[in-house]
């Protein structure tokens, strides 16, 4: 008799040791944990890597996935099937307790004695912040003591799931479909696979540590975000539904968020993502507090600059249109996660994610708010850009928008411009340009877009696009600043980007193209494009070769196919034709 503890771990490192201590101590013979941390965070599998336990945990890289949980959940189910008896399904804030009527202290002995069930479904015991206010090294069993007894939360249920079954984890992390048997902790009959059922606490329970102190649920979920969601389900209303409100707490809310006058239900949240775009930033935050059309919030983000932007973003923290303002500590080494994060705090129905090096005309929101509230099928709204240097003086350049500015708005159809206008180039070239709409707009998408450097907005606005129709306004309401330095064009000159270029066109290949030979013929081309390609090593193409092969599954094997096919159709083809008409 063998069990395991599957849990998906996501800024959870201060939790890790005392939690793996006291499940494996509980009997559980291995736990996986699926790390979900940031792409450039390797501290669980290091810290896992030192312990006395190490042989009993394995870390599995889910590093940077969006929405992973549930992924995870039937990822280990199926690999490790075959070497376990139970495997139990749960959460790193999740504590498997037995209750008070129990007779086994071990869980292996109390699994063996469920014969005639496949899951065991276990009600959650919820855990508020027990009036702590901020981070505390040390158990958090000791830290929060006393359990919400009476909570609506605590009807919530994880499982234990006999394995060699034919279940999976599809709707929800909390309960498995397919044909089985489940019963409650007493091992009476549960009669369907929902997420909910009565509490019961006397022989198993789960002591679910859902909020900690307000610090910790700020830090850990509102800033980073759910594994199971792509959007972020964690707001400070949810902290309070289980908690009291108190000065100190509120003290804490100032600290991170700087918050003073929130806007009420906004239709537009504006996020200001900022990284040593201090020379710029005023110009952009009162090109903001400019717009004509005046219902939308600002959230003002920094990722740990090094030229003083945080003091210029502190004197707006008394503006009325300023919900947050958050300075992280440490860098997070993308932009992208600085724009989830704006999105994950964002009240608004609509998302400007307005660079902090580019500024705005003062009809940008008014113009288009309009025609997204004109066109609900329309998931974005982009306008055209004034191009700009460093100083402000206009760069003449015919790079960006192929159009003439005739003031009039086009809805084009989802498909027909993504194959037309962002195959080749990407159109949305400039997140400032761009209005959209924040509902579901980073659920069900490819995560991929925060590890790229040179085309994850490209593949971000290919997403979004596959949302819904896109409006272009034929009107330059942006200012687009090109800084003589551009790390996406470097790329493509010395071949570094190319990889992620044939990630993106296997994106449509995958997505989008279904005729089979276009797609081949496309392959060929883009494969005969590298080989001839300015590369200055032998060495660095035969890296791009690779790189290309990996990332969009573009191959010699390609190249080779196409042009038998062109063999065949000029010289085979006619003479078997020939032969048939004689």
């Amino acid at each position: 008799m063998k069990s395991a503890i599957c849990a998906i771990s996501r800024n959870e490192n201060n939790y890790l040791e005392e939690w793996i201590t006291y499940h494996l101590h509980l009997g559980f013979n291995h736990i996986f944990i699926y790390d979900n941390n940031n792409p450039d965070d390797n501290s669980t599998p290091r810290f896992c890597s030192i312990q006395s336990w190490k042989e009993q945990v394995t870390v599995i890289d889910y590093r940077g996935k969006l929405a992973a949980q549930l992924i995870a959940y039937n990822d280990c189910y199926t690999t490790h099937s075959k070497e376990f008896d139970w495997i139990a399904f749960i959460d790193i804030d999740e504590f498997i307790t037995f209750g008070p009527k129990s007779a086994y202290t071990h869980i292996n002995n109390y699994l063996s004695s469920i014969t005639n069930f496949d899951v065991v479904a276990i009600n959650w015991m919820f855990y508020g912040d027990n009036e702590e206010v901020n981070f505390k090294k040390g158990s958090v069993i000791q830290r929060f003591p006393h359990p919400i007894s009476n909570s609506g939360q605590n009807k919530h249920v994880k499982v234990i799931v006999r394995t060699r079954m034919d279940i999976r984890f599809i709707r929800n992390p909390h309960c498995v479909d397919g044909k089985v048997r489940i019963c409650d902790d007493c091992q009476q009959r549960v009669k369907k696979s929902t997420p909910f059922k009565a509490p019961s606490f006397k022989k198993l329970y789960i002591r679910h540590y859902g909020t900690k102190s307000i610090e910790e649920f700020i830090t850990n979920k509102i800033l980073r975000g759910a594994a199971d969601q792509g959007s972020n389900p964690y707001k400070l209303d949810l902290f309070y539904q289980t908690n009291k409100r108190s000065k100190e707490k509120h003290g804490v809310e100032q600290k991170y968020f700087h918050v003073h006058r929130p806007v009420e239900n906004p239709l537009v949240s504006v996020i200001i993502p900022n990284y040593n775009h201090k020379k710029y930033l005023k110009q952009r935050i009162d090109s903001v507090l400019s717009q004509t059309f005046t219902n939308f919030e600002v959230i003002l983000l920094d990722d740990c600059s090094t030229d003083n932007s945080q003091q210029l973003l502190l004197s707006y923290k008394d503006h009325p249109h300023v919900s947050y303002i958050f300075l992280s500590t440490k860098n997070s080494g993308s932009p992208f996660f600085q724009w989830e994060k704006g999105i994950r705090l964002a009240k608004g129905k609509y998302i400007w994610i307005a660079e902090s090096d580019d500024c705005a005309s003062p009809d940008f929101l008014s113009a288009t708010v309009e025609q997204l509230e004109l066109h609900p099928d329309a998931q974005l709204c982009i306008t055209g850009s004034h191009v700009i240097d460093g100083d402000n003086n206009p760069v003449q350049t015919n790079e960006f928008d192929h159009w003439e500015e005739d003031g009039k708005s086009y809805l084009f159809q989802s498909e027909s411009y993504l194959t037309s206008r962002m195959f080749e180039i990407n159109s949305v070239y400039n997140a400032s340009m761009v209005l959209f709409r924040k509902a579901g707009c980073i659920s069900n998408i490819s995560s991929h877009y925060r590890e790229m450097r040179y085309c994850g907005d490209w593949l971000f606005w290919l997403e979004q696009i596959c949302k819904g129709n896109i409006i272009e306004i034929h009107q330059k309401l942006n200012y687009f600043r090109k800084h003589t330095t551009n790390t996406t064009y470097e790329g493509i000159q010395n071949g570094n980007a190319l990889g992620e270029i044939a990630f993106i066109r296997n994106w449509f290949y995958t997505q989008i193209f279904q005729d089979s030979l276009a797609i081949l013929q496309d392959k060929y081309n883009f494969y005969r494009m590298i080989k001839r390609f300015p590369i200055s090593t032998h060495r660095q193409r035969r890296k791009v070769l690779k790189e290309i092969a990996k990332e969009g599954n573009i191959t010699y094997w390609h190249y080779q196919k196409w042009r038998l096919y062109k063999m065949y159709t000029k010289h085979v083809k006619p003479l078997l034709e020939g032969q048939i008409n004689k």
